[in-house]
């Protein structure tokens, strides 16, 4: 690195890569270092580097280590989402969906998710099916609801497995079956997640003890797919 007006910046200054992983440290550094980290991610993110573009839509709506700024967020969110970024595209749907700095917006929280989803982008595929499920923004769809609530579920989204065990359960939007039910209970609940714990706990009092072992033993062994 070298100083330029008494500030660290890196040795290619000209190199959107390059300042993009300094902001990173800095930013990681404390304090301290948040004001040149923002500056670094701003001028990478000027030059159209889309790694900056998302991080700076992440930073500001959530206000990391400074006030935050919706304004400023749904800015490098939509640069980013124009760039095809499934999480900015996400975070674009999360904007207008909870009104951050604009109208809300249900109807168009689910255009952005689905765009996002359709890249495999798993926290856009359980919005999605929470939303076709209680039909928010959308026309409550049970069957599309557990489509995407298994997608997001096989790419390791804890609430997604649960809400989709509780549907194979119930047999909402898909043929029932208390087996698998069992099996992404499991999993969701060896994730720690709170309601398949409690859930599990419950469900496993209620089937054979050879399939409990067996759900348990598949949810041991079991890994997220690929996204």
């Amino acid at each position: 690195v070298f100083r330029l007006s008494n500030r660290v910046v890196p040795s290619d200054a000209n190199d959107p890569s390059a300042l993009h992983a300094a902001a990173v440290r800095l930013l990681n550094s404390g304090a301290s270092g948040t004001r040149r980290a923002y500056e670094l991610y701003s001028i990478a993110a000027n030059k159209g580097y889309l790694p900056s573009q998302v991080s700076l839509c992440w930073l500001y709506l959530e206000g990391w280590q400074t006030a935050r700024d919706f304004v400023a967020g749904r800015r490098w969110c939509e640069k980013a989402a124009a760039q095809n970024s499934a999480a900015a595209q996400y975070m674009m749907g999360d904007i207008v969906a909870q009104g951050k700095g604009v109208k809300m917006d249900a109807a168009a929280a689910i255009a952005w998710y689905t765009k996002a989803a359709q890249h495999g982008y798993p926290p856009a595929e359980l919005a999605l099916g929470k939303a076709y499920a209680f039909g928010t923004g959308v026309k409550p769809d049970a069957k599309a609801g557990t489509m995407w609530l298994e997608k997001a579920a096989r790419h390791g989204m804890p609430e997604a497995q649960f809400m989709y065990a509780d549907h194979l359960q119930s047999g909402r939007g898909v043929k029932p079956d208390r087996s698998q039910a069992l099996f992404w209970a499991a999993i969701a609940a060896r994730q720690g997640y709170a309601n398949a714990m409690t859930s599990f706990s419950r469900m496993r009092t209620q089937a054979p003890p050879p399939q409990v072992a067996e759900a348990e033993k598949s949810a041991e062994a079991w890994r997220p797919a690929a996204q």
